[in-house]
């Protein structure tokens, strides 16, 4: 049902928004990005760089360099 209303599923549009969190705090704050994972709920590191890598197509120091430029 939940994919019938959005056009994804629930798992993948919790992990959106996950990223879309750690875009902001990069954007926003110095936190570090081991910092950054676990606030939006990934407790492994490497996982965490993987799925944004994934989703945003760079990790997320790369993010943070190109978009504070």
């Amino acid at each position: 049902m939940f994919k019938k209303e959005t056009g994804m599923s629930l798992s993948a549009y919790i992990v959106q928004q996950r990223m879309d969190e750690a875009k902001s705090l990069l954007l926003e704050t110095e936190m570090k990005i081991s910092q950054i994972a676990e606030v939006v709920g990934y407790m492994n590191l490497s996982h965490f760089i993987s799925m944004f890598k994934k989703i945003n197509g760079t990790t997320p120091q790369s993010f943070r360099k190109k978009e504070t430029v």
